[in-house]
């Protein structure tokens, strides 16, 4: 997409985020994707705002810059 558009002015950017304390845990059934995937207890993991200023960074560049991706993780977090 990114290759598509980027004569057209239109900007791509991939953000990848970790573990993000949104209620998404709360409406899970998978009990063992939960144990295994859930770094919360044993990291401080991110907020939705973190995501969010990664989002404005990306979005705030000049136009002849484009950040093509972003992977934001819990700094104690495996990756």
């Amino acid at each position: 997409l990114r290759c598509e558009l980027a004569q057209t002015g239109v900007k791509v950017t991939t953000i990848q985020p970790g573990d993000c304390r949104t209620e998404l845990l709360t409406h899970t059934i998978d009990h063992e994707a939960r144990a295994a995937f859930d770094g919360s207890a044993s990291t401080t993991i991110l907020e939705p705002s973190d995501i969010g200023r990664a989002v404005v960074y990306a979005v705030s560049q000049p136009p002849y810059a484009s950040v093509n991706e972003i992977l934001i993780e819990p700094r104690g977090a495996p990756i």
